[in-house]
């Protein structure tokens, strides 16, 4: 009954932050655009505002991202991991297709970039390179470079690890209060969203030239129409096959993260608010930590 209690306080929190949200966000691009179109490039002067609200966002993601992951596989039995990772691995695999796919595709459709006036052989791309955004050779090096994927790796490792530890309470009891405080500062942050957002969308509006405008019409067009697609049929399908829930509930759970993700394109935003809903769902199945 605590763990369920904690998982219901903590989503009455996501409840009180998500609030209107999504349309306050959604405002602060509209009039950030409308902002970059009548002033021009006198926006550049908020250009730092909108930097700085990204940085605080990344800022506080990433430890609740680590901590959340650690606690949450680190007190779970190992059979109960193995059996979680057997009821799932093939809606993780289908997802991860399907976004690598998205991706080929829509880069297809977008227009190649001029060429410059000097031109240079391009650099091969570099297997290591890859391996480095998936591979976590160094935690830090990933953090200062948002290598989402070799952050995950590192976590999950790291508490699959734990799992084996005698004496782990107090460092998960200690890891948690870590995802806790991430949790409350990332509330704070995410009140400054539309405020954030304004800032990032009037600065690109007003410095934009004319010729880019074009090809940044057509990218975003793909992006929307891409991310539209995952974000609002494919996820909510896939996620419905093994969540007790149709997927036209879990749209309008999750459309507060989809559009805080969509418009500071960063992927890692709203993971909160995605936990705050898998915390929902848990309190309201009555499902009981083990």
């Amino acid at each position: 009954m605590e763990a369920t209690a904690r998982a219901a306080s903590s989503a009455a929190r996501g409840r009180t932050v998500t609030g209107r949200l999504p349309l306050w966000v959604l405002i602060g691009a509209f009039l950030g655009i409308l902002a970059g179109i009548t002033f021009g490039e006198r926006t550049a002067v908020l250009k730092p505002l909108g930097d700085v609200y990204t940085m605080m966002l990344l800022s506080v993601v990433y430890p609740y991202l680590l901590s959340s992951l650690i606690v949450g596989l680190g007190s779970l039995a190992t059979g109960r991991a193995w059996r979680l990772l057997q009821a799932s691995w093939g809606v993780y695999l289908f997802l991860w297709v399907a976004v690598f796919a998205a991706i080929f595709v829509l880069a297809q459709a977008i227009p190649p970039a001029a060429p410059p006036v000097e031109i240079k052989p391009p650099h091969p791309i570099s297997v290591l390179a890859l391996l480095q955004t998936i591979v976590p050779d160094n935690l830090t090096h990933a953090l200062s470079r948002n290598f989402v994927p070799a952050i995950v790796v590192f976590a999950v490792t790291f508490g699959l690890a734990v799992q084996s530890i005698p004496s782990k309470a107090s460092f998960l009891e200690t890891m948690d209060a870590v995802r806790l405080a991430s949790l409350k500062v990332w509330a704070w942050v995410v009140y400054l969203a539309p405020f954030g957002v304004f800032a990032l969308f009037a600065s690109t509006a007003g410095t934009i030239t004319p010729r880019a405008a074009g090809t940044l019409v057509v990218y975003v067009a793909l992006f929307l129409i891409g991310t539209g697609v995952l974000a609002f049929a494919v996820f909510p399908l896939a996620l419905s096959a093994i969540v007790p829930a149709k997927a036209r509930d879990l749209v309008a759970e999750l459309h507060p993260a989809f559009v805080l993700a969509l418009v500071t394109t960063l992927a890692s935003s709203p993971l909160p608010l995605i936990q705050s809903v898998a915390e929902q769902r848990l309190a309201a199945a009555d499902v009981r930590s083990q």
